[in-house]
């Protein structure tokens, strides 16, 4: 098998604020790397991604990974990780314009 994809449902806001979104997807993570084997991939070749507001979700689970011991990620992707939602960081205003979603679309 070439990649195993696995998808965390987790609950959103506003009825569930930080930091569940990030907790159920982190739980989702310890999930899936104790089940490698029965998933049929190697736990060492583990990765995280997200986009948009996955994107911020992954950034958040690769964190916890990190700052609680594991599960051990060999990377991450984040495909436009909305990690700021005030649209102030100085990307924000070097794409301003470009593209169909910048920092005036609302």
């Amino acid at each position: 098998m070439d990649a195993v994809a696995v998808s965390a449902e987790y609950r959103l806001a506003p009825e569930n604020p930080d930091p569940a979104p990030v907790e159920d997807c982190y739980a989702g993570l310890v999930w899936t790397a104790g089940h490698a084997e029965e998933l049929g991939f190697d736990p060492e070749r583990l990765i995280i991604a997200g986009a948009s507001a996955g994107g911020g979700l992954a950034a958040g689970v690769a964190l916890l990974a990190r700052d609680r011991g594991g599960p051990t990620l060999a990377g991450q992707v984040l495909i436009c990780p909305m990690l700021d939602d005030r649209n102030e960081t100085v990307s924000s205003y070097q794409i301003d314009g470009f593209g169909l979603w910048d920092r005036t679309t609302s």
